[in-house]
Formats: C-alpha cells, structure tokens, sequence
C-alpha cells in the first residue's frame, strides 16, 4: 500500500501569464530517502567542478520529481497547458530546485521555509 498525500506549489507568481498556474506533488517518502543518498554522494565530487557528478545529481534529481509528479497547469506563452513527466523539464530551474526542495522536505510546505529536520 502506498499513501499519497496531495500538495500543491502556486506557480501564480512566476510570471505574466502564469495565474491559477500550480504543480501538485506526493511528498518523497520515507522508504524512498535513499535515492537522496545517491544524490548526497556525489556532493564531494560537485564541490570539486567534476561535470560527470553534477549531471549524474541533476539526472537523479529530475528522477525524484517525476516519480512524485502528480500534474499541474503551466503557461505556454499562449495558453494553460498540463505540466507532465514529459515536459516537466521545460519549467525553469528555480521551479524545480523549489519542487524538489519541497518534495524531499527541505521546505517546510506549510511554511515555506527551510525545515527545522
């Protein structure tokens, strides 16, 4: 069995065009915390500007978001369209370095700042 607990990050402010516009997520669960290790162990390897641990980190890190992805609305500059796995890495790098923040709990989504764990 596996819960999901439905959250929601606004994208209303992202830009023109962008409100109403929202991602909704499953916060990562706690059998799953391993994939972040994976991540972790490339962290000495970034500090050091080797390429090959920074893209293995951004691979894993995109990995995370799209198995906890549950949709959302975007904005194509035309119109509101469906945020999905498959364009998911079209949204800039701050939308998703804040999703993956606050899937993996370093956000607290209720208060939007960085957890106290």
């Amino acid at each position: 069995m596996s819960f999901v607990i439905k959250r929601r990050l606004d994208l209303s402010d992202v830009g023109e065009g962008w409100d109403g516009c929202y991602v909704e997520y499953n916060p990562i669960r706690s059998r799953d915390n391993e994939q972040l290790l994976e991540i972790q162990k490339h962290r000495a390897a970034i500090l050091k500007n080797d390429m090959e641990a920074v893209k293995a980190a951004r691979v894993k890190t995109v990995d995370i978001i799209k198995e906890n992805l549950l949709g959302g609305k975007g904005f194509d500059g035309e119109k509101q369209i469906d945020i999905t796995k498959d364009n998911l890495e079209d949204l800039s790098d701050d939308i998703l370095t804040e999703l993956f923040q606050l899937i993996t709990g370093q956000i607290d989504a209720k208060k939007k700042k960085p957890s106290q764990t």
